[in-house]
């Protein structure tokens, strides 16, 4: 019984649906108070992520054999499709009760998110790029779709959040150079260098901090007290770590907002 949880836990990726649910949770603390509306928000955000990236282990078993150095069983069972389906319907239903804006960012960002896992592949000429662009264009749609509205101010954060989560996509190619490097897999790091990844990362960094201050984005300070972190492991070629710090900031924004 433990077993099928930790697999199950690890088909849908825990850590990078919690991120997406902080992600979404963010959005709504920024732009409303606590209440128990967030709970949807969170079911939503949650659901979303974790079918796809569910259905992207589906897809990427070569690679994961050697980066996470195992298949996750439910790869090759049919209760895996079942899940993923019902996981989308469920976070679909959900953003049912947080309205107009947030019912549409919903469907965007789960088309996109199969589009991608669907069509990446064939994009051979420049699908290095395309999940970095994907992730930093389509993911922050969580945070519009916790904030349930759409102005000025929210789409200054959907695109720095946007460009932090771009950096996190780099890293995370950083992260996983070697196994990616083995099963030809064509990220920026194999396809230039691994240095040339490395400064892709520090100088999206660094433009995202110029960014949060010029704009006066108070609230995502952690982030960029986190960043310097960030690029210090980056020399270090601690890239996981990094990564990691990351989503600290982000967990950290939220649990101050909450507070």
């Amino acid at each position: 019984m433990l077993d099928t949880l930790r697999d199950f836990l690890d088909f849908i990726r825990l850590g990078m649906s919690v991120f997406s649910v902080l992600l979404a949770m963010l959005g709504f603390l920024l732009f409303h108070s606590a209440s128990l509306s967030i709970i949807f928000v969170v079911i939503s955000a949650f659901c979303f992520n974790a079918a796809t990236r569910a259905y992207n282990s589906i897809k990427d078993v070569k690679e994961d054999a050697i980066n996470r150095k195992r298949v996750n069983p439910f790869v090759h069972r049919r209760e895996g499709k079942w899940i993923i389906g019902s996981l989308y319907v469920a976070g679909f239903a959900s953003s049912l009760f947080l309205g107009t804006v947030a019912i549409a960012a919903y469907i965007l960002v789960t088309i996109a998110g199969i589009s991608y896992t669907l069509f990446s592949m064939n994009a051979r000429s420049f699908s290095h790029l395309l999940k970095n662009f994907y992730s930093g264009a389509n993911i922050p749609l969580l945070m519009v779709m916790g904030a349930g509205l759409v102005n000025a101010e929210v789409l200054v954060y959907y695109f720095v959040l946007g460009l932090f989560i771009f950096l996190g996509s780099v890293i995370s190619d950083l992260r996983d150079y070697s196994g990616d490097k083995q099963t030809g897999k064509r990220s920026l790091a194999t396809v230039y260098s691994y240095g040339e990844g490395r400064l892709v990362a520090v100088a999206s960094l660094l433009a995202f901090d110029f960014l949060v201050v010029g704009l006066s984005i108070f609230h995502l300070a952690l982030f960029v007290a986190a960043s310097f972190v960030m690029i210090a492991l980056l020399f270090a070629n601690k890239p996981r770590v990094a990564h990691i710090s990351g989503g600290l900031a982000l967990m950290s924004t939220v649990v101050m907002l909450l507070l």
